[in-house]
């Protein structure tokens, strides 16, 4: 739900792909790297219409995300850093929203 807030309030254009050269936050770097690694794999899940396993190569970027969240300034002043941060999450929130409305279940927590 955060990163989904995140990217509504975002008014600027983003690129289609990550800098790499951009990520220089640690915890941004650990993200990238690790949806890169998990991608193919749930790729091959959704391909198997396997959701059950696509929902947990998904929860494996859990510590990831969070320590994105706890190191990184998403809103980064200077414009090509916060663009490149806004199109890692707009990557992310793109593989969640295959899987899964992760809004709908959310409202399920007790």
């Amino acid at each position: 739900k955060r990163i989904s807030n995140i990217l509504k309030k975002n008014d600027l254009p983003l690129p289609h792909q990550v800098d790499v050269s951009l990520l220089v936050a640690p915890a941004e770097k650990e993200l990238f790297n690790q949806m890169n690694a998990v991608t193919p794999q749930i790729d091959q899940a959704m391909a198997d219409a396997d959701f059950t396993k696509s929902l947990q190569l998904l929860a494996q970027l859990s510590t990831a995300v969070t320590g994105f969240f706890a190191d990184v300034m998403v809103n980064d002043p200077d414009l090509q850093l916060r663009g490149n941060r806004l199109t890692l999450l707009n990557q992310l929130h793109q593989q969640m929203s295959r899987i899964a409305d992760l809004s709908q279940l959310a409202k399920w927590r007790l």
